[in-house]
This record gives structure tokens, C-alpha cells and sequence, in this order.
């Protein structure tokens, strides 16, 4: 692939002092001169790694999956940071990590149910082996770990339409907060012991430690029919540019 990454205005980063959820594949790298920091919010509009279809709907239809999409995910986020919140108030991480494990998949479905669409985290190395990302979503996450590779830190979210009846917003979910290593980071260092004994009991196949700040985490995947849109008005929510997300 070749061509150069789009550049768009993006907002401001919105951290929670909680757990967060958070490219290196041939043919995602840049081309053009290297750029000075601090670099503009990015996204992959231009240098897709996932093909969209043919066809007119997908860029009418790309500014308003956008803004729906960071609307949706920004009440995803407050939803789960919120019952984060009560769980390490109520009974510390070991208490935070009991309640992810029952209670972040349904609510995330549920917000994705109320707004009418198919909501999803996920990650190249899940906690939940519901989580994991599959082909298409892999391909997302390799060009954004290439970014962050070549310090780019202002990630920008993306929309693509890989096929005629689904358009799907992706949006990259960064570590950034030192308290995420508490349950994320790396074992006999930045992870809890604690969350050590705790995780493997609760999810036997985790994947999500040894984890560093800066690091991607996964993404938020939203799905939309493109009908869904067609009557749709963008609604200007606020959405970091790599947003975090709470939980496993």
C-alpha cells in the first residue's frame, strides 16, 4: 500500500485515574520525510488496512459514524469507569478486578444494545479470550503500534466499510495512566501481586500483563448499519484521540 496518512483536528486527551483497557505489519509504514513533535492527530482515512468496499455511502455516511461512534464509546467509557470506581472505593483492585470479571461484558453489550448497535473492546492480548481481536481487527492494531512506534501519540479514530451492509468505527485505546499497570503491568515489577494471585484464577488465559505506559491496549469497535446512519446527525460528543477504556 501507498499513499500518506490523512491529518484531521483532533481533542483533547480525557484520562479517569482507573484501569484502562489501552502497527508493526508490512505495508502500514508512512512515507515522506519524518515529522517533528509534536505530531498531528492521526488516522488511517487515507491508508487503510482494511479495504473498504466500493461506493459513495461510505464517505457521506464517515462524519457521522464518526461522531456517533465517539458519543457511543464515550458512554461505554463512563458507564464502566463508573462501576471501576464504586468496585475501588468499595474494596481496592482486588475488589475492581472481581467486578470486571462479571460485569464488563454486560455492560458493554448493553450500551451497544440501548444505542442500537454492535459494541466491542478488544485486544491483541485479551483478558477475556472473548475480547480477542480477529483478522480484520488485528490489522487496525498493527498500523496503530506502528504509529505509536514512530511517536506519534495523537491517534485519531477511523471509519471503514468492509462490507455493503456493515460501516465500522474503530478507535485505539491506549495505556496512559500508571495505575492501569496495577492490574496490566509487567509481573514481579509494576503488577500488583495481588492482581497476580487474582487474574489467573478468574482468567485462566490472560494475556493482558506486561504491559508498559504508552502502550496500545486494544480498541473500541463499533458497528453500524449504514441505514442507521442515513437519518443520523452527528452529535459532537467529546472523545480522546486515544481513548482509554476501564476494565479487562
Amino acid at each position: 500500500m501507498n499513499g500518506r496518512f490523512h491529518r484531521i483536528r483532533g481533542r483533547g486527551i480525557l484520562w479517569l485515574t482507573l484501569l484502562t483497557l489501552g502497527l508493526a505489519a508490512a505495508g502500514c509504514r508512512r512515507s515522506g520525510p519524518e515529522t517533528t513533535p509534536p505530531s498531528p492527530p492521526r488516522d488511517l482515512t487515507d491508508f487503510p488496512p482494511v479495504e473498504s468496499v466500493p461506493g459513495a455511502a461510505l464517505e457521506r455516511l464517515r462524519p457521522v459514524a464518526l461522531e456517533r461512534g465517539r458519543r457511543i464509546a464515550a458512554e461505554a467509557f463512563t458507564v464502566l469507569s463508573g462501576e471501576l470506581r464504586r468496585a475501588l472505593e468499595a474494596g481496592g483492585f482486588t475488589n475492581a478486578i472481581r467486578l470486571c470479571s462479571v460485569k464488563a461484558l454486560p455492560l458493554t453489550r448493553l450500551v451497544g444494545d440501548t444505542n442500537q448497535v454492535r459494541l466491542r473492546r478488544v485486544s491483541h492480548r485479551a483478558r477475556n479470550p472473548a475480547n480477542q481481536a480477529d483478522t480484520e481487527e488485528l490489522r487496525i492494531i498493527e498500523c496503530y503500534q506502528e504509529m505509536l512506534a514512530e511517536g506519534v501519540t495523537n491517534l485519531a479514530p477511523v471509519v471503514v466499510q468492509p462490507a455493503t451492509n456493515r460501516i465500522t468505527f474503530y478507535a485505539p485505546i491506549v495505556l496512559n495512566n500508571p495505575l492501569c499497570l496495577a492490574c496490566h503491568g509487567e509481573p514481579g515489577s509494576t503488577l500488583l501481586p495481588q492482581a497476580a494471585e487474582l487474574l489467573p484464577q478468574l482468567y485462566p488465559e490472560d494475556r493482558a500483563t506486561g504491559f508498559r505506559l504508552g502502550d496500545l491496549r486494544g480498541l473500541w469497535r463499533i458497528d453500524f448499519t449504514p441505514e442507521s446512519l442515513t437519518n443520523a446527525s452527528p452529535a459532537g460528543a467529546e472523545f480522546p484521540a486515544a481513548a482509554a477504556s476501564p476494565g479487562n
